[in-house]
This record gives C-alpha cells, sequence and structure tokens, in this order.
C-alpha cells in the first residue's frame, strides 16, 4: 500500500496497532506498547517519509483495548448498580473515557443490549 501510494482507509478491526506497525517495520518497545499516541507518531512519520500522507487511515485507539476497558467499567458499575446494563448514555461515556475520543454508538434494532460504536477515524 505504502511503496504503491495506494489508499488504506481504514482496517477491518480499525487500531493503529492492526498491520501498521508490522508493515511499515516499527517496532514497538515494552516500554511503549499500549501508548497509542506514540504508535500513532511512529505510523505518521513512516506513511510521511514513504510519500503517501493523506492516503491511509485507522481509529486512534485500538477497538479491543477500548472495549474491553469500556465494557469493563459499564460491567461494574452495573453490579454495583450505579448504571443499567442497556443504558446507552452510559455506554457511551465509558467508551469515550477509555478512547479519550468521540464515540458514537447506536442501538441494533430489536436488540437493546447490543451497540455499535464508531470512533472518528485519524489519518495518516
Amino acid at each position: 500500500t505504502v511503496d504503491n501510494h495506494a489508499i488504506m482507509p481504514e482496517q477491518c478491526c480499525p487500531s493503529p496497532t492492526h498491520g501498521y506497525p508490522g508493515a511499515l517495520g516499527i517496532a514497538i518497545s515494552d516500554e511503549d506498547a499500549g501508548d497509542m499516541g506514540k504508535i500513532r507518531e511512529a505510523i505518521h512519520a513512516k506513511v510521511d517519509a514513504a510519500g503517501n500522507s493523506g492516503r491511509m487511515g485507522a481509529w486512534p485507539v485500538s477497538v479491543g483495548m477500548v472495549a474491553i476497558d469500556a465494557l469493563t467499567e459499564h460491567a461494574i458499575a452495573v453490579v454495583n448498580g450505579t448504571a443499567e446494563i442497556t443504558d446507552q448514555a452510559t455506554v457511551q461515556a465509558e467508551l469515550q473515557k477509555a478512547a479519550d475520543a468521540s464515540v458514537t454508538v447506536l442501538p441494533f434494532e430489536g436488540k437493546p443490549n447490543y451497540y455499535m460504536f464508531l470512533i472518528d477515524s485519524v489519518i495518516f
């Protein structure tokens, strides 16, 4: 993608760590593991150096990390009686806190406890 200056709008599991580091030869130290800001900076530098800026995207954070963090906190709140399991506003607030970004949450029709969530993309 980089070598041919192609467009990579977003991966199937949007995350700066899904494919980019390996494909671009970016080594992530144990110290930087999970630091999405540093990982995004390294990706941006490699993409820019290859002349492919503005043509590759991802979510700014790992979808897996955000979901695990946010939904664990939501489950704890439900068990503690401070939230309802189907409270969309609480789910959205926890996702935004975990992502440190704007998150759109939409319910699946007919499934009150299923949500789709989207985080704004970052373009490298």
